[in-house]
């Protein structure tokens, strides 16, 4: 730990004030705070919930960094739609995931998406371990609620006809079209689903409601699996090059896509490494953590 840092962070109850809904996804808050506080001297400070916002497509964590007598002040904007909002005070510098190819030029600095729990990051070496001792039970997976309802439908109706050993569908999700009959599938509860996860040759992990890149994701690179993604315009952090597959957006070839490579394992691991690999030099808690705040002291 550098003590030599200090950093100050926002309150828990500013989180879920607002929105008591956030209680239920808190990696957004304890992701990035569980980076800080591996590095660096981290004080929880009332003071700067007011320069923060949690509020429904509008959510940013603004921080303090004190270091050598200096202070910089950050935004970690975890909110996955296209925005960028303008904080109540002067910054230094400006995170945003999702950040899109357009948004750099205006100096908004790509970080990358979290897990979606802090369980799933202790448990990452049981699933890796799982995946490398019991091998693979799957070819392909592709599970998702029924958000961005047409694109997730036609994803599995699409893999559906490649006919390999499958975990794949649509799940039911409140206020969201009922699922049809041939791409539904069952809710799974966690633990089983990161487990077929870590147990597939590739995810295909399809867009969220606010943006491309989503918690599936992240969870596909951390596993270990070769995943593949409609291309878009969002930039991560670090050098991405060999991390995952991309298909077209409008997946016309995502059928031929997951096909050449379930022929091709060779391929499918060295991918599932690459973006293992990625997430474990950029993805971490501490990863960016250390981003964030070395960037800031930069400016």
């Amino acid at each position: 730990m550098n003590n030599a840092i200090t950093v100050r962070y926002p309150t828990w109850e500013w989180y879920v004030g607002t929105v008591p809904s956030m209680a239920t996804a808190p990696a957004w808050y304890d992701y990035l705070l569980a980076g800080l506080r591996e590095l660096y001297d981290v004080r929880i400070e009332p003071d700067m919930d007011a320069m923060g916002r949690a509020t429904y497509k509008d959510q940013y964590t603004a921080i303090r960094i004190e270091a050598g007598g200096r202070t910089w002040t950050a935004v970690y904007d975890w909110c996955d739609f296209p925005t960028v909002w303008a904080p109540p005070c002067q910054v230094d510098s400006y995170h945003k995931i999702m950040c899109r190819e357009g948004m750099m030029a205006s100096g908004v600095r790509p970080i990358g998406q979290t897990l979606a729990k802090m369980e799933t990051l202790a448990g990452l070496q049981r699933l890796r371990a799982l995946r490398a001792d019991q091998g693979l039970r799957y070819d392909v997976s592709c599970l998702g609620r029924a958000t961005n309802f047409d694109l997730r439908v036609q994803a599995v109706r699409a893999l559906r006809q490649i006919g390999c050993s499958q975990s794949i569908g649509v799940q039911d999700h409140p206020r969201r079209p009922t699922v049809p009959a041939d791409v539904w599938a069952p809710r799974m509860d966690r633990d089983t689903y990161l487990e077929s996860v870590a147990r597939s040759l590739i995810v295909v992990a399809l867009p969220g409601v606010g943006g491309d890149w989503t918690w599936r994701h992240t969870e596909a690179l951390a596993l270990g699996a070769c995943m593949v993604c409609p291309e878009g315009d969002y930039v991560m952090p670090g050098d991405t090059t060999g991390c995952w597959v991309t298909c077209r957006r409008d997946l016309s070839d995502l059928q031929a896509v997951a096909s050449d490579l379930i022929g091709d394992p060779d391929r499918c691991a060295d991918t599932g490494r690459r973006g293992r690999d990625y997430f474990d030099s950029d993805l971490t808690p501490a990863a960016m953590a250390r981003r964030l705040v070395t960037e800031t002291m930069e400016t």
